[in-house]
């Protein structure tokens, strides 16, 4: 049984591989920390409806009738990577704040660690109906 193709199984799934993304972008800033000129940079944060049509979910096809005709998103890459701001007036250009990276890596774990929770809590369930207990 793909659990990825009910839908809310798919968009835990799609919410676990942004916040994936999103800690490699945080630990790319904290890496660069003392970069002169690195501008940090963050996620932007999904919308519930930018889930939809994503793991799983099924929505109707959209045609494209012209080249000029915005093309439908679809797969854990589609995430925005933006400019996050940092502290103004540094020296050397580098606007990573640790305080606020170490930050945002704690919010992280924080939404992974309850996604995965969620999942696991669902998983039982849909084994306690067919049977087969935990």
């Amino acid at each position: 049984m793909d659990l990825n193709k009910i839908a809310l199984f798919g968009m835990m799934t799609e919410k676990l591989h942004w916040l994936q993304k999103r800690q490699r972008v945080l630990a790319e800033n904290v890496a660069n920390a003392d970069t002169p000129g690195y501008q940090a940079r963050d996620l932007e944060k999904p919308e519930f409806r930018d889930f939809l049509g994503k793991g799983g979910v099924s929505t109707p096809a959209l045609k494209r009738t012209s080249a000029a005709h915005l093309s439908a998103r679809g797969g854990a890459s589609d995430f925005t990577v933006i400019e996050a701001p940092g502290p103004a007036g540094s020296p050397s250009g580098n606007t990573v704040d640790l305080p606020s990276q170490m930050m945002k890596m704690g919010e992280v774990q924080m939404d992974y660690s309850t996604t995965i929770g969620l999942y696991r809590k669902h998983v039982n369930m849909i084994r306690a109906v067919l049977g087969r207990g935990n």
